[in-house]
């Protein structure tokens, strides 16, 4: 017997929403009653607030086609791809034959790469800014990205001492490891010092 699988819930709103337009439109569409004289009365309000709700979403919502500002992280150019792959070529060429003259434009092309890369996050930036719009999703997305704060790996603490690097961890975890676990070759010395000693015991006058 196979299980039924249940259709997903459709969410009610799946597209950006115009909030001024569903503002205006609730209050034109909602017809709140303050006679609530029994459960009947009760339950009809529920149900108009609802579809009230529904309907301003509806007529609120942006067009299906409705396109989403793009991330100021755009593609890089060809023209500046370009000059990549040239400042790369250059540089293999320097350090292969180690020429002034190669080292000039490696200079060069190093400082024209940076400066393209510059101006085109700043103009990426500048457009994805202006599309910035209080009245969709794109200004809570763009807030909540700045807000965000990353989590970082908290210190090891042993007593009164931290260790904050990856190399005193590193240091720490293999003190530790090491006074655990021992090799093969350390459980037979162990076991021959175990052996000598009970020899030594048993050969002593009693």
């Amino acid at each position: 017997m196979q299980a039924e699988i249940n259709p997903p819930v459709p969410k009610l709103i799946n597209r950006p929403i115009k909030w001024e337009i569903f503002k205006e439109k609730i209050d034109k569409i909602l017809k709140p009653s303050r006679k609530y004289s029994n459960t009947n009365d009760i339950n009809s309000g529920i149900t108009h607030l609802t579809e009230s709700i529904k309907s301003a979403i509806d007529l609120a919502l942006a067009p299906p086609n409705y396109k989403k500002s793009q991330n100021y992280n755009t593609p890089i150019p060809f023209y500046i791809q370009s000059l990549i792959k040239e400042k790369h070529k250059a540089r293999r060429i320097w350090q292969t034959h180690r020429s002034p003259a190669v080292k000039k434009r490696l200079n060069q092309l190093t400082r024209r790469v940076k400066w393209e890369l510059d101006n085109l996050r700043y103009n990426s930036y500048k457009a994805y800014v202006s599309k910035i719009s209080p009245n969709d999703s794109s200004l809570w997305i763009a807030t909540k990205r700045i807000t965000k704060q990353h989590e970082t790996i908290p210190p090891l603490k042993n007593g009164l001492a931290k260790y904050e690097t990856n190399i005193e961890k590193c240091e720490i975890f293999a003190q530790y490891f090491e006074r655990c676990f021992t090799t093969d070759d350390n459980h037979t010395n162990q076991n021959e010092i175990i052996d000598l000693e009970q020899r030594n015991i048993e050969d002593q006058p009693i």
